[in-house]
């Protein structure tokens, strides 16, 4: 009986450390990543790491462009490799032509330069367009944008709307065109649900700040304009003075955090009642969009066996 009795208490004991090293792993593993789209040179194009708790809290990862700015960051959290993948909307002023670019994630040197995002094979240069955020779909592990302001809308090219992004050419096919202002954030949840913060003008007489949810294997389109995308649900947001142009989703909880490109604050959202808990300004910097990035999930796994391994040892001797 006392050998039972060392096999459960060991059993319980190694249940309480896999349980504290997931926690633990979880709260260390999980890093919030910030591009800064513009303002002074020197911060300008970086990728930061900010603190999701503080997030007046930060530190520079380092500056993957040479000039420019970042106006999207996403961090592909299915992707192998010691450092993961992450992929940025590279500009150069507002309206200008977007690159995508892929990050090294630890240091934040560049590692490719893709190429101009555009929706022709044929004519990059007449098809490129200026991307606003970028979030990819943790369901179909696919890279998704949404666009920016044209400098002038009445230029033809590509429309403003949401697209899915080929990482390997930038090429970009149109999901839905947005019935708001499209200065706006995207981020996707665990389930695969995208949700976007934008300005809808049709709204009050000045128009305000949104947060739309869009079910991708429900869209609902308008019958007059096929391409319109129409908000599955639309909350209005407790801030309004200045648009939100950043969206990121802690994907193991699925907070959502939000960011105001004006004065560099940074809220997190609440999807069902619309009030913004503001949580910091990393002093200083137009943080532009936000990504989650999180551990390789094998450290976990490696852990648990290995607790379960003493297990299993114990009982062979007990027996």
């Amino acid at each position: 009986m006392p050998r039972l009795s060392n096999l459960a208490a060991t059993a319980t004991i190694a249940g309480f450390m896999i349980a504290a090293l997931t926690v633990s792993d979880t709260a260390s593993a999980l890093q919030l990543y910030g591009s800064v789209a513009r303002g002074p040179a020197a911060a300008r194009g970086n990728v930061i790491s900010i603190n999701p708790t503080f997030t007046n809290s930060y530190s520079t990862v380092g500056d993957p462009t040479v000039i420019g700015g970042l106006t999207g960051l996403a961090f592909d959290n299915s992707a192998p490799g010691p450092s993961g993948s992450l992929w940025g909307s590279q500009a150069f002023g507002l309206g200008s032509t977007s690159r995508l670019i892929e990050i090294d994630a630890d240091d934040g040197s560049l590692i490719n330069s893709v190429g101009a995002f555009h929706t022709d094979p044929n004519d990059v240069e007449g098809s490129d367009m200026s991307i606003g955020d970028l979030a990819f779909n943790p369901i179909d592990g696919k890279l998704y944008a949404i666009t920016s302001d044209q400098a002038n809308p009445a230029d033809p090219g590509p429309v403003d709307g949401i697209y899915t992004v080929d990482t390997g050419t930038g090429l970009a096919t149109l999901v839905g065109k947005t019935i708001w202002d499209t200065v706006a954030g995207i981020a996707f949840d665990s389930d695969g649900i995208l949700y976007a913060s934008g300005f809808d003008p049709e709204v009050g007489p000045f128009g305000t700040n949104m947060l739309f949810t869009f079910d991708l294997d429900n869209l609902i389109f308008d019958v007059t304009d096929p391409l319109l995308l129409l908000d599955n649900t639309r909350v209005t947001l407790q801030e309004n003075d200045f648009i939100l142009n950043g969206l990121g989703i802690n994907p193991l909880t699925d907070e959502i955090y939000a960011t105001e490109a004006e004065t560099g604050k940074i809220y997190k959202i609440n999807p069902v009642t619309g009030e913004m808990e503001f949580t910091g300004t990393p002093a200083g910097l137009s943080v532009s969009d936000l990504t989650f990035r999180v551990a390789e999930p094998g450290t976990l796994a490696v852990m648990g066996l290995g607790l379960l391994g003493l297990i299993f040892i114990r009982r062979r001797r007990a027996i």
